[in-house]
């Protein structure tokens, strides 16, 4: 889920990062991603993104071993 994230969830929502170098982040962008000096200028996914990620990635892996589960289990 991870890697899906970063190969294509990102280049979705933001399909020029260079766009940023000179406009601002909106409020729900800048909760998923950040511009940083280091990255120059770059969004760049935050922490918040990396653990929403992670536990979007468990729940679904989750949810789909129970239906299989309970697939084989009625037949």
């Amino acid at each position: 889920m991870l890697t899906f994230n970063i190969i294509n969830v990102d280049r979705l929502v933001m399909p020029d990062p260079c766009y940023h170098h000179s406009h601002t982040l909106n409020p729900s962008f800048r909760l998923l991603c950040s511009t940083t000096p280091a990255s120059n200028g770059h969004p760049e996914p935050t922490i918040f993104n990396f653990i929403l990620t992670v536990l979007a990635g468990g729940l679904l892996a989750y949810l789909s071993i129970r239906w299989v589960i309970t697939k084989r289990k009625n037949g």
